[in-house]
């Protein structure tokens, strides 16, 4: 790790305390209809802290993170109403707001800002799969009780989830699954909200290969700060690492599930090249 990679985290921390004092100062008010809203959203441990890294770097935006008690409770996003009073009461015209539990509503938040984007990103199924079970020993993401009681048995995990997806669940499922293949599946579940969703025909919303945005930064991060509505800029750029991607032996997947997964996996690589970022 460079000596610039060693200082950045506290930099950065140091340039978000700043930016609440300076923005009133230096940026004119903007009503709601004239801000410039991005959701960031996609499944957990998938690099959405790193693209929320790169765009606290732009003097022009507040980035509200899901640790923030004024938005969020639990990690989720609280009512629609107290997020649009505090996107209405932020200093910053560009405005990126992490929806990682709230994917599978985002069409529905989308239409509380028109003209809003989403950024979705997605990683390596083996990739994610390891995080997760790195960080949450022991944690099948409910999968057993999204099988035994509905979309509704365990909160935002199954929400929105269709009748096909859940049929296709409850056929496969099988009571000794391993820790990984429930999380395999959790990973596709959720991968299918942005189809669902029917995200590849909105052009206001981008699709980011993990993998692609840790190895050429400049080429991914260009379109979505296009997105966003700012300005590229070196620093911005230099967030992005390659040290996580791929490096441990793939966890073990059952065969049909993570057959289905490559296959999402193949849709999902072949709508990111169809977008030509």
């Amino acid at each position: 790790m460079s000596l610039f990679d060693s200082i950045q985290p506290y930099a950065r921390r140091a340039f978000i305390k700043v930016k609440p004092v300076v923005q009133p100062i230096l940026t004119p008010r903007h009503s709601t209809d004239q801000k410039a809203i991005t959701f960031l959203t996609g499944f957990p441990r998938s690099g959405t802290n790193m693209v929320l890294e790169v765009f606290e770097w732009s003097g022009k935006t507040e980035v509200f993170r899901e640790g923030d008690p004024r938005v969020y409770g639990n990690f989720q996003l609280k009512e629609n109403a107290n997020l649009v009073s505090h996107v209405k009461a932020s200093p910053a015209k560009h405005v990126m707001v992490k929806a990682l539990l709230d994917s599978h509503r985002l069409k529905g938040l989308m239409e509380l800002f028109p003209g809003s984007g989403v950024i979705w990103i997605y990683r390596h199924y083996d990739d994610s799969v390891n995080s997760i079970m790195d960080l949450w020993p022991g944690h099948r993401n409910g999968i057993d009780d999204i099988v035994a009681g509905g979309i509704d048995a365990a909160g935002w995990r199954g929400a929105n989830m269709s009748a096909d997806t859940l049929a296709q669940l409850r056929a496969e499922y099988q009571p000794e699954w391993n820790d990984a293949t429930c999380n395999a599946w959790f990973w596709y579940l959720r991968q299918q909200l942005y189809y669902d969703q029917g995200f590849p025909e909105n052009e206001r919303a981008i699709l980011v290969r993990y993998e692609s945005l840790v190895t050429d930064p400049l080429r991914v991060i260009r379109p979505l700060a296009d997105l966003v509505g700012v300005s590229l800029t070196q620093v911005m750029a230099s967030v992005p690492h390659a040290r996580s991607v791929r490096k441990r032996p793939s966890p073990d997947i059952a065969p049909a599930i993570r057959e289905r997964c490559e296959a999402m996996l193949a849709r999902l690589d072949a709508t990111w090249e169809a977008q030509g970022i």
